[in-house]
């Protein structure tokens, strides 16, 4: 499972599936919530909150 810092090696779009930091407590925004990523973008963290995150592949671009 993908998380915040590494290079998407597997295009298309992506949901938050939760924080690396289990003590986090706060949420992503709607728009934070789901992202689409290109072959080596860099996995970001959700900025609301300034934590790092795992990401679910759910489909292609």
């Amino acid at each position: 499972m993908p998380k915040t810092g590494d290079k998407c090696t597997k295009p298309g779009y992506y949901k938050f599936s939760g924080h690396i930091e289990v003590s986090a407590k706060c949420h992503p925004t709607f728009d934070e919530s789901a992202i689409q990523m290109q072959l080596f973008e860099i996995f970001p963290p959700i900025n609301t909150c300034e934590k790092d995150a795992f990401w679910t592949y759910v489909k292609p671009p």
